[in-house]
């Protein structure tokens, strides 16, 4: 939704006018971060545009002044707060750090955001499987590259018609 910029004071009549309400119009930080958000990291394109990864002129200077930033796991699984694009990339992160700050804890991290009706509980609720087998499983099979992985890339999202799924075209090299 767009951002409510009639919020706030009136100055009374005769003020300059907006959007037929008179007054000072002012918006909280909270506000236009949300709006961001919805705008940017909601839509799948934007999300990919935003995660596409440093410019390659950028690149240099990033690693020169912060580095590689430490993993730190999440505090709220699953976290509602996340968009779909960015539960994507902290599966991803928490799996490449699975053993941190415990064994399969990745693992653990994306049983937490998987739906119930996905491959992934299917196993976990069909087959008793625990994250360590889980986790084993991935080891041993072409999907041993959520362990591996040095970089990802996301080349597409989209969501369902009606936004309740969404899908993400991830690349781990």
């Amino acid at each position: 939704g767009a951002i409510n910029a009639a919020l706030g004071f009136d100055a009374g009549p005769g003020a300059d006018s907006m959007a037929g309400q008179d007054g000072n119009v002012t918006i909280s930080n909270k506000q236009v971060y949300d709006e961001l958000k919805d705008r940017v990291l909601d839509t799948a394109g934007g999300f990919v545009e935003l995660v596409g990864g440093p410019r390659d002129e950028d690149e240099e200077l990033l690693l020169a002044t912060n580095g590689p930033k430490p993993y730190k796991p999440p505090t709220r699984v699953p976290d509602p707060e996340l968009t779909a694009g960015e539960v994507v990339t902290t599966v991803l992160d928490a799996l490449l750090h699975n053993d941190e700050p415990s064994p399969d804890a990745g693992v653990g991290i994306l049983f937490g955001y998987s739906s119930p009706g996905s491959a992934v509980m299917s196993s976990v609720r069909d087959e008793g499987m625990t994250a360590a087998e889980y986790s084993e499983f991935l080891a041993e099979t072409e999907y041993k590259v959520v362990f591996e992985h040095s970089e990802v890339t996301i080349d597409k999202g989209d969501y369902s018609f009606d936004r309740k799924k969404a899908f993400y075209t991830a690349r781990l090299k």
